[in-house]
């Protein structure tokens, strides 16, 4: 949802960078901003992820499930946190658990074949 064409409000994108500049969430960079903190970087992509979900896109849908079978880069597991937080996607929960049970699987056996 895009809540200035909602609200009907005209906001300015720099004077929104600069007040989040001003808030010490983003460090302007030369001609181009980054966040502070890595958790408000996670969030905002995240939200991204959660606003733009129920457009359809397949693509969108694709990458976050890229995201989500690499957890162990800490953005991603950062990022698929605050998804579903903001979301509950019970798709992306039982793809997480069934990664979980492979992986528990793949420990297992490899810890049965050292032994045996």
């Amino acid at each position: 949802m895009n809540t200035a064409h909602f609200y009907k409000m005209n906001l300015s994108e720099a004077a929104i960078a600069q007040d989040f500049v001003t808030a010490k969430l983003l460090i302007k960079d030369g001609d181009s901003y980054k966040f502070r903190y890595r958790g408000c970087y996670c969030y905002f992509v995240a939200r991204y992820f959660y606003e733009h979900s129920g457009d359809g896109s397949l693509s969108l849908r694709a990458e976050l499930n890229d995201i989500t079978d690499k957890l162990v880069y800490d953005d991603f597991t950062c990022i698929v946190m605050f998804f579903l937080y903001l979301t509950r996607d019970p798709a992306l929960i039982e793809r997480l658990l069934r990664q979980t049970r492979l992986q528990s699987m793949q420990i297992l056996s490899r810890a049965i074949w050292r032994v045996t």
